[in-house]
């Protein structure tokens, strides 16, 4: 094979490195166009992974990592913790009820099987709040004021709701009851004084509910 003088292959590394430094900035505008960030910051980084420098912390156009998806509700797991607020604009957290057995009772106001569990969780409320449960209705797929207007109407019929009454407003899977993977309504979880779940309904299953909060309060000091 014939040797190339110098210069030559100067020239034609210099040529390779233009045009790699040419399809790192098409590639990068490109990505730009996707959303990948600012034009500057995106050839920035793909010039640098075309010369064999490592790209910036965050992604190719230097972008801070994506925030950690929600964590979701399993049987058996950790309860998801949240804060929402309660019909007066109160926030409420649910950290605020550990070492208590906690019942979830997820329900809107155009629903007639939420509206009859109602009755049931004021029961439950009154039978074992003392022992230690705490009964909390989450309002989802519905509204502040819908929620209110239900709560005023309880009231007025001698049934009033003592229970915190909370209202998931996300309605989608970042809310309260996308996190807890309710697909409908009502449902009830049931989360032991450890923090885990117990149970998962949809439904009101009242006979086999009860058993498992009159266990679950087993473990509940007095």
């Amino acid at each position: 094979m014939t040797a190339r003088p110098a210069a030559l292959v100067l020239l034609l590394a210099s040529a390779s490195a233009r045009a790699q430094l040419e399809a790192a900035r098409a590639g990068a505008e490109a990505g730009f166009l996707r959303g990948a960030g600012s034009p500057a910051a995106a050839v920035r980084a793909a010039a640098a992974q075309a010369q064999g420098a490592p790209a910036p912390a965050g992604g190719p156009a230097g972008l801070a990592p994506a925030p950690a998806a929600p964590e979701k509700a399993e049987l058996g797991g950790v309860a998801p913790e949240f804060t929402l607020d309660d019909t007066s604009g109160k926030a409420v957290a649910s950290a605020g009820f550990r070492g208590k057995v906690v019942l979830l009772d997820f329900w809107a106001s155009w629903c007639g099987p939420c509206k009859a569990a109602t009755d049931v969780m004021i029961e439950f409320h009154k039978t074992y709040g003392p022992k230690g449960l705490v009964v909390i209705g989450v309002n989802a797929f519905d509204g502040k004021t819908q929620a209110q207007t239900y709560l005023d109407h309880k009231a007025r019929t001698g049934k009033k709701i003592e229970y915190p009454v909370l209202v998931d407003s996300a309605q989608d899977a970042t809310g309260v009851a996308g996190r807890y993977g309710v697909q409908g309504l009502p449902t009830f979880v049931l989360i032991g004084a450890d923090g885990k779940i117990i149970s998962i309904d949809t439904g009101l299953k009242r006979a086999e509910l009860e058993d498992r909060i009159r266990e679950a309060l087993k473990s509940v000091r007095p």
